[in-house]
């Protein structure tokens, strides 16, 4: 009826299918796409003792010293792991990933020095980025990132195509009424338009994409081809 509804973060779509044995639930059978609200890119990030300035000074520092420098990866197998992941396929090199529970201890062995290098989200990382405690080398976003302009993109520094984000939407059951998953579309699309929701996400490190449901649903199947190849690629098997 339009009133019981799911917001949906990425990694329950484009990761969970295929970590877990039985989910209970598939997406195609059981969800109706109704539109996405925001996305944004992972951000790499270094202890300032890292003698590295730039994204290609620290795929050299890693490649001296193969599988000696760590990264805090915020859980296991999760966006962020899997970011890493990619970055050590893409620019053949092996960083040591070292999961931990959670965005705050992950970012705080970094500063600490205890991992070298940490992958999140910007929301968690934008603080201790502007602090200093941490040194921004790039976002994985296609385009550069509003928050922070000058920060590049992985894309641009020397591998085209680039990109992982997290982000979130709202669908209904599958079985919803057209016209009501019409209703919620556009009011999704109106709330999202808003000047003050777009300064608040963007404010975030998160960025408002062109609204509809068919936008949504061929982003989300582009996403989940994109993140099964990663998992097949890093031999993750469904536990």
């Amino acid at each position: 009826d339009g009133y019981t509804l799911a917001f949906v973060a990425a990694s329950t779509v484009t990761l969970t299918p295929h970590l877990f044995k039985d989910p209970q639930f598939n997406v195609d059978r059981d969800l109706a796409i109704a539109a996405i609200a925001a996305t944004g890119p992972m951000m790499i990030a270094v202890n300032p003792a890292v003698p590295a300035q730039t994204l290609p000074e620290l795929i050299r520092f890693v490649k001296s010293q193969p599988a000696k420098v760590n990264f805090a990866a915020t859980l296991l197998n999760s966006v962020p792991h899997l970011t890493g992941l990619m970055l050590n396929r893409s620019a053949a090199m092996e960083m040591y990933p070292v999961p931990y529970n959670g965005s705050v201890p992950a970012i705080t062995a970094t500063v600490a020095g205890e991992a070298q290098v940490v992958i999140d989200g910007l929301p968690t990382l934008v603080q201790h980025v502007k602090a200093g405690k941490l040194r921004a080398l790039a976002v994985s976003s296609l385009q550069r990132n509003p928050l922070y302009p000058d920060v590049p993109t992985v894309a641009e520094s020397g591998f085209p195509g680039f990109q992982a984000l997290s982000w979130s939407g709202l669908s209904a059951p599958k079985g919803t009424p057209q016209p009501i998953v019409d209703k919620l579309e556009a009011a999704m699309k109106q709330a999202m338009g808003s000047a003050a929701i777009k300064a608040r996400m963007e404010g975030q490190g998160f960025v408002v994409p062109p609204q509809g449901s068919k936008i949504y649903a061929d982003f989300t199947a582009a996403e989940i081809t994109n993140w099964t190849k990663v998992i097949k690629t890093a031999g993750i098997k469904p536990q």
